[in-house]
């Protein structure tokens, strides 16, 4: 893998954990489920892993020039 290869979720993104079923990852239309039977805590980090992913990326893009 180079670092100018893109990876995109097959979902966009941004994700939440689900209202009520706290285990499921949910997309921005409460539509599809992302995933669903994760731990309530580990659901959360994912979706908060993924939506910040871009940020990352794009920080340290700047960082390395």
């Amino acid at each position: 893998m180079t670092t100018d290869t893109k990876h995109t979720p097959a979902t966009p993104l941004p994700w939440h954990q689900h209202k009520y079923a706290k285990n499921a990852i949910m997309d921005a239309t409460d539509e599809t489920t992302i995933a669903d039977g994760a731990r309530t805590r580990d659901a959360a980090y994912i979706a908060h892993a993924c939506n910040m992913l871009p940020k990352l990326v794009e920080a340290l893009r700047d960082v390395l020039g």
